[in-house]
């Protein structure tokens, strides 16, 4: 199964370093029910720092939906971390 990761990117309001943690609890959830994920990780995100932790945690599979006709789209999005699926369609 995908299970898809969808939320803000940034934090504003927040206890950023118990955000990290939970987020690390979630990954290695996901990891351990042997699931991929599937993100849109803005770089130095919450998504992205997600996607890391699932990777540290042992996950094996992150697919990446990311607008590809957007020339400037690996400014702002991490395309490193996983399998990109052009979402143009």
């Amino acid at each position: 199964m995908k299970i898809g990761i969808i939320g803000p990117n940034k934090i504003y309001d927040a206890d950023i370093d118990e955000r990290k943690r939970l987020l690390i609890s979630v990954a290695k959830t996901i990891v351990k029910s042997h699931n991929e994920i599937v993100l849109t990780p803005d770089k130095d995100s919450l998504l992205e720092y997600f996607g890391s932790q699932y990777l540290k945690s042992g996950g094996t599979k992150i697919r990446l939906v990311i607008p590809t006709k957007e020339p400037d789209h690996k400014d702002y999005l991490n395309t490193k971390i996983g399998e990109v699926v052009d979402c143009t369609d």
